[in-house]
């Protein structure tokens, strides 16, 4: 089971980059990689997670496949919209480092043994913004280029947040999993609404979103992890806080 796992780890990111350079060919190969690289993604994540060394036995959640499936769709949809080849290289060498980094941690901690739970989980905020970053630019475009139905999207993104916080405040909240999840989803739902009607490029929307996200899952975290210090997460939301006032000033309004 462990060389399987092994095997899992270090082949599952490269088929899924390898799919993804499918796109570069023809975009008709679009339908053909957001199958293989999702059922890729779905099947390989829950093997690493949900088996451990002694076969059969149970292990971690549904938070880390939801989690590598938002990295996945969130780099297919942001990869859609980009015109720019450069720009399209950049994303698909971040796919590749990041699912080989994910996939990586996955092993170390459900079969490895080599690193602990909770170091993966301080990766979280920061792979969720990356996801949220994704999808959010993504589904932006849809509705700036397709003008796709916003209320739909906004329905979408509550979901997308809720089962994300769901998952992962099991984890950490038990019970009240699904108060906080509830909460996150609404305000990131709020959120998304709001920053739709913004005069600014899909990507910068994206940022923005992921931004606030980022924002309030750290806000989340620390109402939690009673242990965190207030000055980190003060510097935190000053810190996202400017970036977000940058983004603003500088953004070419249109």
């Amino acid at each position: 089971m462990l060389l399987i796992a092994r095997i899992l780890s270090l082949f599952s990111p490269v088929a899924i980059a390898g799919t993804f350079a499918l796109l570069f060919l023809a975009g008709s190969n679009f339908y053909y990689v957001v199958f293989s690289s999702l059922t890729i993604a779905a099947l390989s994540l829950w093997a690493l997670t949900k088996l451990r060394i002694k076969s059969g036995e149970e292990a971690g959640g549904w938070f880390y496949i939801w989690q590598g499936l938002m990295l996945t769709a969130g780099f297919l949809l942001l990869f859609v919209f980009l015109e720019n080849n450069w720009f399209k290289i950049g994303l698909w060498l971040m796919i590749s480092v990041t699912m080989f980094f994910y996939y990586n941690g996955l092993f170390k901690i459900f079969h490895a043994r080599f690193l602990p739970e909770e170091k993966m989980l301080n990766w979280r905020p920061l792979l969720a913004g990356l996801a949220v970053f994704c999808l959010g630019s993504g589904l932006f475009g849809l509705h700036d280029f397709i003008s796709f139905n916003i209320w739909l999207i906004v329905g979408f993104v509550f979901v997308m947040i809720f089962f994300s916080d769901w998952t992962y405040r099991k984890i950490t909240a038990g019970r009240a999993a699904a108060v906080y999840a509830g909460a996150a989803a609404l305000i990131g739902a709020e959120i998304f609404w709001a920053i739709g009607n913004l005069p600014l490029v899909y990507y910068l929307k994206g940022l923005i979103f992921s931004l606030f996200y980022l924002g309030l899952t750290v806000s989340l975290d620390s109402r939690l992890n009673r242990h965190w210090p207030g000055s980190r997460v003060k510097n935190y939301l000053l810190t996202i806080a400017v970036l977000i006032l940058l983004i603003l000033v500088t953004a070419r309004w249109f």
